[in-house]
Order: structure tokens, then C-alpha cells, then sequence
């Protein structure tokens, strides 16, 4: 699909980094560029001064956007084009009048079939509030990358057939949230003293401490143990724990980091083979092959259980 790259009206940074307005749509005598619906009924320069069917609250555009003749489950969409970036986070923020609930989907193409997302809101106070300005607001994390759509679908309508009507709406983009810790590896080797974990990390934001967790088998994870992290840093830091109690069999251990607010990020398993061979004692030969008294000095022969035969003269 060709490319679209899309803005409208203003775009402009936002407070915070990374984060960037896309849409910032008040309405005007101008339809806005590229915005589409299913439905003729939609008016996107609808001037609504004479009922203040608007919302006055950006320079004073007295205008908005109309549904008529609105009622439930009458299919009415709205189709705004945006170009999407994978990993990225899109907030979509507008305002209804007797819209009582909306499906806010991101779709690849203006149409149903090639649905990327779908969210649903309800505003349970509408059948009460006829006249009243309501917030919706969707956030959506992108798995697509490329040219796109927001829809907005006016579910239900309070008291339709009727107008209902839409204004202000805005979407903004958000970069992707860095990793709470960037890892640079989690290792393990046995040792004389005990099983040797190692990790390091290159940065670290609001890391409070890692867990290590252990089994023998792929299940039954028990904790081993807490190490303090630093907070935050930029800066290189190694660990290391030393684990003393553990069998004669293949020990599994996997990371765990968790945040000040209680998050918590799963890394990489690992293992280490803690099994110890016994040699056991097949038979003894001499250099021609005969065999010969287990207690006759300097000749054996040992078969290990994990294959390894060593003949010792």
C-alpha cells in the first residue's frame, strides 16, 4: 500500500518526550483532508451555532461534526487516516453529544476486514444527559507498521432517530517505553563452592531488584533469592550470587526484575548440570588383553555412566 503521510491542522510537540499530536481537529467551514465515513449522513463542517451543538472551547470555531438522523446500530463510521509505527502507543481523545457508546477500531484499510485493533466504551450516564459534552478516550499499542485508519462507530444513540454530534478530537503519538533494565547477559557455571550466577546490566530506570528463581524440572519455580538493584543508571553494574544448596541433577534458573512500582520483567533460563558420574568397575586387563584379579596392582578399567571408558596401566 502507498504510503500516507498525514496531518492535519497542527502538529505540534506535546508536554512529555516523545510524543507528538497527530490530529488536533476542532472543525471548521473546511471538511478535514482525507477523513471518510460509510454513511452520507455524516457532515464534517456541520455549523451548529444556532442550537450551540459545538464545543467552545477552541478558538471559538462554532462548528462540528453531525451524525443525523443517528440511531442504535444504524452503522455509522468515521474513517481517519494515520500512519502507524510499530511498538508506538496512539491515544485517540474526542467529545459526543447523545452518543452512548462507541467502538474505536485501527484497521489497515477503511473498511472491517482488515482489522488491526477494537475497543468499546460506554457512557453510562447518557440517557440522563441529553445535552451534555462526553469525553471518550482509547489508547492503543501498534503491532502494524504503515498507512492506517482510525474508525470511530457510533454504537448506541440516546433518544434516535436523532442528531448526534461529534467534536474535538485529537490523536497523539507516543514512543515506545525503554525497558526497565537493558541486559546484557544472565550466566551460570558450577564451581567448587557452589553454583556461580552472573549478570550485568548496561542501564538500569527505576530497577528496585532482581529475584532469582530455581527448579529441577521446567515447573515448581521456587525463589532463591533478592539482590538490590541501583535505581537508576547509566552505567555498567555486574552481579554475581553464589547458590550452595542444590542436588545431584541439572538445575534451572531464570531472572526476574521488578520495578519500584511493583512491575516486574521475566528473563532468559538457564541451567547447570550438577550430576556427578560414578565409575563403575566393568573389569580389569592386562596388555594382552587377558583378564585378571580385581586386586592385581596398577591395571583397570572403568566404564563412566555417561559413556567416557578410560583404561588406566
Amino acid at each position: 500500500m502507498k504510503l500516507i503521510t498525514f496531518l492535519i491542522m497542527l502538529c505540534l510537540p506535546i508536554i512529555g518526550y516523545g510524543q507528538t499530536y497527530l490530529v488536533d481537529q476542532h472543525f471548521s467551514s473546511v471538511s478535514p483532508t482525507g477523513w471518510s465515513s460509510t454513511s452520507n449522513v455524516w457532515s464534517f463542517t456541520y455549523n451548529g451555532s444556532s442550537t450551540t451543538n459545538y464545543r467552545n472551547v477552541f478558538d471559538a470555531t462554532k462548528y462540528s461534526a453531525r451524525f443525523s438522523s443517528a440511531a442504535n446500530g444504524n452503522s455509522i463510521y468515521l474513517y481517519i487516516p494515520i500512519t502507524f509505527k510499530t511498538n508506538y502507543n496512539y491515544t485517540i481523545t474526542f467529545y459526543t453529544k447523545r452518543v452512548c457508546s462507541v467502538v474505536v477500531n485501527t484497521n489497515e484499510l477503511p473498511n472491517q476486514t482488515t482489522l488491526l485493533t477494537t475497543n468499546n466504551q460506554t457512557n453510562s450516564s447518557c440517557t440522563s444527559n441529553w445535552n451534555t459534552w462526553y469525553q471518550w478516550s482509547f489508547t492503543i499499542l501498534s503491532t502494524y507498521a504503515g498507512s492506517g485508519y482510525f474508525q470511530i462507530w457510533t454504537n448506541t444513540i440516546y433518544g434516535g432517530p436523532t442528531s448526534a454530534y461529534l467534536d474535538d478530537i485529537s490523536i497523539f503519538e507516543s514512543e515506545p517505553v525503554g525497558l526497565p533494565i537493558e541486559l546484557l547477559y544472565f550466566k551460570g557455571r558450577q564451581t567448587d563452592e557452589g553454583n556461580l550466577l552472573e549478570w550485568a546490566t548496561a542501564t538500569e530506570t527505576n530497577n528496585q531488584y532482581f529475584t532469582i528463581y530455581k527448579t529441577y524440572y521446567p515447573i515448581n519455580w521456587k525463589e532463591v533469592v533478592k539482590v538490590d538493584g541501583v535505581g537508576t543508571s547509566s552505567f555498567l553494574h555486574y552481579y554475581q550470587y553464589l547458590e550452595r544448596d542444590y542436588f545431584n541433577d541439572i538445575s534451572y534458573y531464570y531472572l526476574t526484575q521488578t520495578d519500584y512500582d511493583g512491575k516486574s520483567k521475566d528473563f532468559n533460563i538457564i541451567s547447570i548440570d550438577n550430576r556427578k558420574f560414578t565409575p563403575e568397575l566393568i573389569r580389569i586387563t592386562n596388555t594382552l588383553g587377558q583378564d585378571v584379579p580385581s586386586d592385581s596392582p596398577g591395571m583397570k578399567f572403568f566404564h563412566y555412566s555417561d559413556g567416557t571408558i578410560i583404561k588406566r596401566i
